[in-house]
């Protein structure tokens, strides 16, 4: 559970495999922002501090792979009217 920014570190580091395989694979639409999410988890990791995760940049990069997946930035699924 993440309680504070610095707690994002341990879990960026647990799924590095994870994120290395999200930013390979992913589909072309989103390939560029997967790697801005990559970099930016990298980054944290390197220098131990989440502060990557306050761009702009990474922001429009997550509102983009969230999109793509039809999901809420918590996972839950986006809800259309239907």
């Amino acid at each position: 559970m993440v309680t504070k920014p610095s707690d994002l570190i341990a879990i960026f580091e647990t799924n590095k495999s994870t994120i290395d395989e999200f930013q390979a694979t992913a589909p072309p639409t989103i390939v560029k922002d997967a790697g801005t999410l990559a970099q930016a988890a990298a980054t944290a990791i390197r220098s131990g501090n989440p502060s990557a995760f306050t761009t702009k940049a990474v922001a429009r990069a997550g509102r983009n792979v969230n999109a793509y997946c039809q999901q809420n930035s918590d996972g839950t699924p986006i809800l259309t009217g239907g």
